[in-house]
């Protein structure tokens, strides 16, 4: 079931992957190629390795679930604190406010990219945050 999710997402992901990228070559954008290869997993993982702290990760759709979260995140001194969002408006934001130490947008939902990233970054918890119910 696994392995047809993962067709069907990458016969999407696809045609998607292409009209961003001409998008992104219309507005001559080469931001398009950075914010790719985060979402792939392709992260720098060695700051998130502190064996003081162990990490907890947020994950965030965007702006209003990173501004709910803020108030608990401050309370957890004790922990290296990961946090993903979904959008580009919810990243900026989470990095200008600098509420987490480490901020990068959301991995794409394939299998092994997932896999990958978790098994790099290894947290004790992972926070799936949503305020939409």
């Amino acid at each position: 079931m696994i392995l047809i999710y993962d067709i069907v997402l990458l016969l999407c992901f696809i045609p998607v992957l292409l009209l961003l990228a001409l998008r992104s070559l219309r507005r001559k954008n080469d931001e398009f190629a950075y914010k790719l290869t985060e979402r792939l997993g392709n992260w720098d993982v060695s700051p998130l390795k502190n064996p003081r702290k162990p990490l907890l990760w947020f994950h965030c759709a965007s702006v209003g679930e990173v501004r709910a979260i803020e108030p608990l995140i401050k309370t957890l001194d004790e922990y290296s604190i990961l946090l993903t969002t979904l959008t580009p408006t919810g990243n900026a934001y989470a990095i200008k406010s600098r509420s987490a130490d480490f901020v990068y947008l959301a991995p794409i939902d394939f299998t092994f990219v997932v896999e990958k990233v978790l098994s790099a970054v290894q947290p004790r918890g992972l926070v799936l945050v949503e305020t939409e119910f």
